[in-house]
Protein backbone atom coordinates (compact mmCIF):
# COMPACT_ATOMS: atom_id res chain seq x y z
CA UNK A 1 0.00 0.00 0.00
CA UNK A 2 3.02 2.70 0.67
CA UNK A 3 4.46 1.57 -2.47
CA UNK A 4 1.14 2.19 -4.44
CA UNK A 5 0.57 5.42 -2.40
CA UNK A 6 4.27 6.73 -3.53
CA UNK A 7 3.29 5.81 -7.06
CA UNK A 8 -0.28 7.64 -7.21
CA UNK A 9 1.42 10.68 -5.55
CA UNK A 10 4.84 10.49 -7.72
CA UNK A 11 2.94 10.02 -11.02
CA UNK A 12 0.11 12.74 -9.98
CA UNK A 13 2.56 15.63 -9.00
CA UNK A 14 6.25 15.52 -10.31
CA UNK A 15 5.39 13.49 -12.82
CA UNK A 16 2.91 15.63 -14.09
CA UNK A 17 5.30 17.14 -16.75
CA UNK A 18 5.25 14.00 -18.93
CA UNK A 19 1.62 12.13 -17.75
CA UNK A 20 0.22 12.53 -21.00
CA UNK A 21 3.47 11.31 -23.37
CA UNK A 22 3.72 8.58 -20.78
CA UNK A 23 0.06 7.46 -20.76
CA UNK A 24 0.46 7.59 -24.62
CA UNK A 25 2.94 5.39 -24.82
CA UNK A 26 2.36 2.91 -23.00
CA UNK A 27 -1.18 2.26 -23.98
CA UNK A 28 0.01 2.56 -27.74
CA UNK A 29 -1.60 6.10 -28.23
CA UNK A 30 -4.92 5.39 -27.38
CA UNK A 31 -5.75 6.11 -23.92
CA UNK A 32 -6.79 9.65 -25.04
CA UNK A 33 -8.53 8.52 -28.03
CA UNK A 34 -10.44 6.05 -25.78
CA UNK A 35 -11.25 9.62 -23.76
CA UNK A 36 -12.47 11.52 -26.63
CA UNK A 37 -14.98 8.26 -27.45
CA UNK A 38 -17.30 9.12 -24.53
CA UNK A 39 -17.69 13.18 -26.55
CA UNK A 40 -20.28 11.27 -28.97
CA UNK A 41 -22.75 10.74 -25.81
CA UNK A 42 -22.06 14.98 -25.11
CA UNK A 43 -24.65 16.16 -27.44
CA UNK A 44 -24.01 19.76 -26.39
CA UNK A 45 -25.20 18.67 -23.00
CA UNK A 46 -23.62 20.12 -19.60
CA UNK A 47 -20.87 17.58 -18.61
CA UNK A 48 -18.61 17.60 -15.36
CA UNK A 49 -15.33 15.27 -15.80
CA UNK A 50 -14.34 13.95 -12.20
CA UNK A 51 -10.59 13.99 -11.94
CA UNK A 52 -9.85 15.86 -15.25
CA UNK A 53 -6.45 15.39 -15.04
CA UNK A 54 -4.54 17.37 -17.23
CA UNK A 55 -7.84 17.96 -19.16
CA UNK A 56 -7.44 16.08 -22.92
CA UNK A 57 -11.60 15.72 -22.24
CA UNK A 58 -12.03 19.45 -21.38
CA UNK A 59 -10.51 20.41 -24.29
CA UNK A 60 -11.89 17.86 -26.78
CA UNK A 61 -15.54 18.28 -25.39
CA UNK A 62 -15.40 22.29 -25.20
CA UNK A 63 -14.21 22.30 -29.10
CA UNK A 64 -17.14 19.81 -29.71
CA UNK A 65 -19.38 22.31 -28.35
CA UNK A 66 -20.41 21.01 -24.93
CA UNK A 67 -20.10 23.05 -21.76
CA UNK A 68 -17.74 20.89 -19.96
CA UNK A 69 -16.18 21.30 -16.35
CA UNK A 70 -13.49 19.55 -14.81
CA UNK A 71 -12.57 19.11 -11.00
CA UNK A 72 -9.43 17.36 -9.45
CA UNK A 73 -7.73 17.42 -6.75
CA UNK A 74 -3.99 17.97 -8.34
CA UNK A 75 -2.74 21.39 -8.69
CA UNK A 76 0.20 20.08 -10.97
CA UNK A 77 -2.56 18.26 -13.53
CA UNK A 78 -4.98 21.48 -13.41
CA UNK A 79 -1.50 23.85 -14.33
CA UNK A 80 -0.89 21.65 -17.01
CA UNK A 81 -4.54 21.93 -18.65
CA UNK A 82 -4.41 25.64 -18.45
CA UNK A 83 -1.30 25.92 -20.08
CA UNK A 84 -3.15 23.50 -22.83
CA UNK A 85 -5.67 26.40 -23.42
CA UNK A 86 -3.63 29.35 -23.50
CA UNK A 87 -3.33 29.87 -26.89
CA UNK A 88 -6.89 28.58 -27.64
CA UNK A 89 -10.35 30.29 -27.21
CA UNK A 90 -11.37 27.72 -24.22
CA UNK A 91 -13.08 28.62 -20.91
CA UNK A 92 -10.66 27.73 -17.77
CA UNK A 93 -13.95 25.77 -16.43
CA UNK A 94 -11.80 23.76 -13.84
CA UNK A 95 -11.72 24.14 -9.94
CA UNK A 96 -9.07 22.36 -7.33
CA UNK A 97 -11.58 20.19 -5.43
CA UNK A 98 -12.33 16.68 -4.01
CA UNK A 99 -14.19 13.97 -5.35
CA UNK A 100 -16.01 13.31 -2.16
CA UNK A 101 -17.70 16.64 -1.95
CA UNK A 102 -18.46 18.47 -5.07
CA UNK A 103 -18.46 22.14 -5.46
CA UNK A 104 -21.77 22.27 -7.11
CA UNK A 105 -26.33 22.31 -6.09
CA UNK A 106 -27.64 19.24 -6.28
CA UNK A 107 -28.71 18.30 -9.93
CA UNK A 108 -26.69 20.29 -12.16
CA UNK A 109 -25.05 18.01 -14.46
CA UNK A 110 -26.98 16.10 -17.65
CA UNK A 111 -23.89 13.97 -17.72
CA UNK A 112 -20.83 12.81 -14.99
CA UNK A 113 -17.79 11.39 -17.06
CA UNK A 114 -14.60 9.48 -14.78
CA UNK A 115 -11.91 8.03 -17.66
CA UNK A 116 -9.38 5.56 -16.32
CA UNK A 117 -10.35 6.32 -12.28
CA UNK A 118 -8.16 4.65 -9.51
CA UNK A 119 -9.92 2.81 -6.91
CA UNK A 120 -10.13 5.69 -4.60
CA UNK A 121 -13.29 6.61 -6.68
CA UNK A 122 -15.33 3.57 -5.70
CA UNK A 123 -14.17 2.62 -2.32
CA UNK A 124 -15.27 7.02 -1.41
CA UNK A 125 -18.05 9.64 -1.77
CA UNK A 126 -17.28 10.38 -5.12
CA UNK A 127 -20.28 8.11 -7.08
CA UNK A 128 -22.88 9.75 -4.13
CA UNK A 129 -21.38 12.66 -5.30
CA UNK A 130 -21.90 12.13 -8.92
CA UNK A 131 -25.62 11.06 -8.33
CA UNK A 132 -26.15 14.13 -6.33
CA UNK A 133 -25.01 16.32 -9.08
CA UNK A 134 -26.68 14.97 -11.96
CA UNK A 135 -30.01 15.60 -13.05
CA UNK A 136 -32.86 13.14 -12.74
CA UNK A 137 -32.07 10.81 -16.14
CA UNK A 138 -28.75 12.36 -16.34
CA UNK A 139 -26.17 9.55 -16.46
CA UNK A 140 -22.63 8.75 -15.02
CA UNK A 141 -19.94 7.12 -17.64
CA UNK A 142 -17.36 5.39 -16.72
CA UNK A 143 -14.44 4.20 -18.94
CA UNK A 144 -12.45 1.82 -17.49
CA UNK A 145 -10.49 -1.65 -18.05
CA UNK A 146 -8.10 -0.31 -20.73
CA UNK A 147 -6.33 -3.03 -22.08
CA UNK A 148 -3.78 -3.87 -25.03
CA UNK A 149 -5.02 -6.49 -27.18
CA UNK A 150 -1.65 -7.68 -28.63
CA UNK A 151 0.21 -9.90 -25.29
CA UNK A 152 3.72 -8.47 -25.93
CA UNK A 153 2.33 -4.27 -26.23
CA UNK A 154 1.29 -5.67 -22.15
CA UNK A 155 4.21 -5.50 -20.15
CA UNK A 156 4.70 -2.07 -19.31
CA UNK A 157 0.93 -0.83 -19.63
CA UNK A 158 0.03 -3.95 -17.07
CA UNK A 159 2.57 -2.95 -14.22
CA UNK A 160 1.55 1.06 -14.09
CA UNK A 161 -2.25 -0.42 -13.88
CA UNK A 162 -1.71 -2.81 -11.48
CA UNK A 163 -0.17 -0.33 -9.44
CA UNK A 164 -3.15 2.31 -9.47
CA UNK A 165 -5.62 0.20 -9.36
CA UNK A 166 -7.06 -3.94 -8.90
CA UNK A 167 -10.36 -3.56 -8.90
CA UNK A 168 -12.76 -5.95 -10.28
CA UNK A 169 -15.47 -5.52 -12.86
CA UNK A 170 -18.02 -6.57 -10.24
CA UNK A 171 -16.74 -4.05 -7.68
CA UNK A 172 -17.61 -1.35 -10.12
CA UNK A 173 -21.43 -2.87 -10.56
CA UNK A 174 -21.16 -3.61 -6.92
CA UNK A 175 -20.39 0.44 -6.19
CA UNK A 176 -23.10 1.91 -8.87
CA UNK A 177 -25.78 -0.28 -7.88
CA UNK A 178 -25.06 0.93 -3.84
CA UNK A 179 -25.47 4.38 -5.41
CA UNK A 180 -28.95 3.75 -6.67
CA UNK A 181 -27.45 4.10 -10.27
CA UNK A 182 -28.92 1.40 -13.09
CA UNK A 183 -26.17 0.34 -15.09
CA UNK A 184 -25.26 -1.10 -18.74
CA UNK A 185 -22.31 -2.07 -19.77
CA UNK A 186 -20.43 -2.90 -22.98
CA UNK A 187 -16.89 -3.69 -23.96
CA UNK A 188 -15.28 -2.24 -27.42
CA UNK A 189 -12.43 -2.12 -29.17
CA UNK A 190 -10.48 -0.55 -31.60
CA UNK A 191 -8.08 -3.16 -33.01
CA UNK A 192 -5.41 -2.02 -30.51
CA UNK A 193 -6.57 -2.18 -27.62
CA UNK A 194 -10.12 -2.75 -25.33
CA UNK A 195 -12.41 -1.15 -22.51
CA UNK A 196 -15.46 -1.35 -21.01
CA UNK A 197 -18.16 1.26 -21.05
CA UNK A 198 -20.43 1.83 -17.93
CA UNK A 199 -23.19 3.71 -18.66
CA UNK A 200 -25.24 4.41 -15.59
CA UNK A 201 -28.18 6.20 -14.96
CA UNK A 202 -29.95 8.23 -12.67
Amino acid sequence: MVMKNTIEKFIYSNFMGTYDLVCKVVSKGTWQKWQRYVIRYFNGMSVLDMACGTGNLLVAGQEAGSFVVGIDNSEYMLRSYTKKIRDRPLRQNVAMADVNLLPFLSESFDIVVITFPVDYIFISEALSEAHRVLKVGGRLIILDELNLIRSWDRFFFNVLLNYLGDRSFKDIINALELRKFRTKVSEISNGISKVKLFIANK
